[in-house]
């Protein structure tokens, strides 16, 4: 296997550490925290080894602030998608004193599992979340000539090779994106099974099965270009 390209890299960056109260109160659009602007530079020191084809963002502030150091180490220009968006609040919470946010939080957690498909009463369902950045990631890709193969769901056709793309998105976000790519059964609580770190970088890479390709995660959540006492969930 050694000195193998692989025909495709997925770098998933997932944002710094965002301020999301001010003031005592709730911000659904947070801009990076003091502490999230440095985890953000840190990101240039990974970056520098990347050789990136396309950098993705979400449309929200913390992803694309996230991604302006890495941008300008790696060369490359963001595009933001509103696919790639975490799953969408309640508007109401936004002004919100934190201590409401933070109860409403508490009480979904216990619910019944299969509550969890509805998400937050006045926010975006977990079924929607789902489908918008499964089927965003599927024309994205698609669009770029990868496609599931006909032999198998779990496998890819890569029509051409060298595509290097980095993503910096969300915590949820990324843990479906990983779910779809490594063909895993989808639950309506992916962001618990896939605990990723402020600007911690998962990679995953394809590998020939076959004719077609499957996705191999290579790296998880990597924070080595942090100091321990700066990572933060």
């Amino acid at each position: 296997m050694a000195g193998i390209v692989p025909l495709m890299d997925l770098i998933l960056v997932r944002h710094a550490q965002p301020q999301w109260i001010v003031d005592g109160l709730a911000d659904n659009d947070p801009r990076l925290s003091q502490l999230g602007r440095f985890q953000a530079d840190r990101l240039h020191k990974p970056s520098r080894a990347w050789d990136l084809t396309e950098l993705w963002t979400s449309t929200l502030r913390r992803a694309t602030e996230t991604a302006v150091p890495l941008a300008t180490t790696a060369g490359a220009r963001p595009a933001a998608h509103a696919w790639l968006d975490e799953l969408r609040p309640p508007s109401s919470w936004h002004g919100s004193p934190a201590q409401l946010v933070e109860q409403a939080f508490a009480e979904s957690r216990t619910r019944d599992p299969d509550d969890w498909w509805d998400g937050i009463a006045g926010g975006e369902s977990v079924r929607n979340f789902h489908d918008r950045v499964w089927s965003g990631m599927e024309r994205a890709l698609a669009d770029r000539g990868v496609r599931r193969s006909n032999t198998h769901r779990q496998l890819w056709d890569i029509a051409e090779p060298g595509a290097t793309i980095a993503i910096v998105a969300h915590g949820g976000t990324n843990a479906l994106l990983l779910g779809l790519l490594l063909g895993l059964e989808i639950v309506p609580w992916e962001w618990e099974r896939f605990a990723l770190a402020h600007a911690g970088i998962t990679k995953v890479s394809s590998v020939q099965i076959g004719t077609a390709f499957s996705f191999s995660l290579r790296t998880f959540g990597d924070t080595s270009h942090l100091d321990p006492a700066h990572v933060t969930y």
